[in-house]
């Protein structure tokens, strides 16, 4: 029952957030991010931080720990492909 909550949560803020149709940012010719932060995760998602880190610590989510030892102090990063992913899963393929 919490996983239906968190999904409809998701899905309630997801319109229009992903864009898989960009390679670049056209101002500065910087190529596209492949990962975003947990900051940034949550910024997309229009969720707290709080809800970003429990995502982000489970099992089905795509993160990766880079640095750190044994998983301490390590920075989270979310793979932009895995998360579109993901969230088609959870949506049953309605993203946008």
């Amino acid at each position: 029952m919490a996983k239906q909550k968190e999904t409809k949560a998701l899905q309630a803020n997801l319109q229009g957030v992903l864009n898989t149709g960009d390679t670049a940012n056209t101002e500065d010719r910087r190529p596209a991010k492949l990962t975003y932060s947990v900051k940034e995760m949550a910024t997309a998602l229009g969720v707290g931080m709080n809800v970003a880190y429990d995502l982000a610590n489970r099992e089905d989510f795509p993160s990766i720990r880079l640095g750190g030892r044994n998983g301490r102090g390590a920075r989270i990063r979310i793979p932009v492909q895995g998360l579109h992913e993901w969230l088609e899963r959870q949506t049953g393929g309605d993203v946008n």
